[in-house]
């Protein structure tokens, strides 16, 4: 709706913020990604709000400044501004932090392979186990299949060497199923298992397409292989893999966005959403009173600071 002018970022003399939160990307609320329109919720052990402000009920006659001290415990993609100023409820402007990285593993999603194992990924045997493999159709797209026979010792493991990044958090997502094996191992290890850093073992699925979301501390070099091993006889399907990184700890900092009402008296709501790689999280709603013609303004800024 035109409301989205500008953008300012101060440091206000405090601590720079992370190196991956310096740099912030903007967008008008037209390109937002499609969100649903939820009753906000006070916030889980995810993420925190205090000093929300303006305090419920608190009248004004001026431009009106939203704010809060938010801390997160997983990175922050993005924080929307929620109010229903414009008619109905709905995000009104937001400020993208995007602390994660870009994506670590190559052709991750399977759909580049001249030969039965698809490109960039290998598979390690006990030298005993027989087995076959395939590009077969996917949860979206191609797929990397894997069967096996007359398993002989530990089985075999279907593996990548990304660059994982050291002391930083980070977070493995990806669709499995299996036919006739009972578990999976995901593994962040080494060729011979002797240095671990992930080992979880997924249940099987009956041929049914599951997801697995997997988060862990990246705190061993030696550890260099992204990897799923079985050692059963059956059948494992892989698909839409994604490793991204992100820093570990907390994220503090104040979002100010300055707002310009052009309304009408009467009373309204707002709230902040605050959505991370572990899913969205909305503050209380509080609400808003104008008890005077407000400014003819209507330009935004939002103010960041770590």
């Amino acid at each position: 709706n035109g409301l989205l002018d500008e953008i300012h970022i101060y440091n206000r003399a405090l601590p720079p913020p992370p190196p991956e939160i310096q740099s912030l990307t903007t967008q008008p609320i037209g390109n937002a990604e499609p969100t649903p329109t939820p009753t906000p919720t006070p916030g889980s052990d995810i993420v925190t709000f205090e000093n929300l402000s303006p305090e419920n009920d608190k009248g004004s006659h001026s431009d009106v400044t939203f704010s809060s001290d938010i801390t997160s415990s997983y990175g922050i993609l993005r924080v929307y501004l929620w109010g229903d100023w414009s008619g109905k409820w709905q995000p009104e402007s937001f400020i993208n932090l995007a602390p994660v990285s870009g994506e670590l593993l190559k052709n991750n999603s399977f759909e580049n392979s001249k030969g039965t194992v698809t490109d960039d990924w290998d598979i390690v045997s006990d030298g005993a186990t027989q087995y076959g493999t395939a590009v077969d159709e996917g949860y979206d797209g191609q797929a990397q299949r894997i069967d096996l026979d007359n398993v002989a010792s530990w089985g075999l493991f279907f593996y990548q060497t990304p660059p994982m990044e050291l002391g930083k958090m980070h977070q493995w997502r990806f669709w499995y199923k299996t036919s006739g094996i009972n578990a999976v191992s995901a593994e962040i290890t080494n060729g011979s298992t002797s240095e671990i850093v992930l080992r979880e073992k997924l249940p099987g699925t009956s041929g049914l397409w599951e997801p697995a979301n997997l988060t862990f501390a990246y705190d061993n070099l030696l550890a260099n292989q992204l990897r799923i091993h079985t050692g059963e006889a059956g059948s494992v399907w892989l698909d839409e893999f994604t490793l991204k990184s992100f820093e570990q700890g907390t994220y503090p900092f104040e979002a100010s966005p300055d707002i310009a009402l052009n309304l009408e008296q009467g009373t309204y709501n707002w709230a902040l959403e605050v959505s991370t790689i572990q899913g969205s999280v909305f503050s209380p709603k509080r609400t808003l009173t104008i008890t005077g013609p407000a400014e003819n303004s209507v330009g935004r800024t939002w103010t960041f600071y770590g």
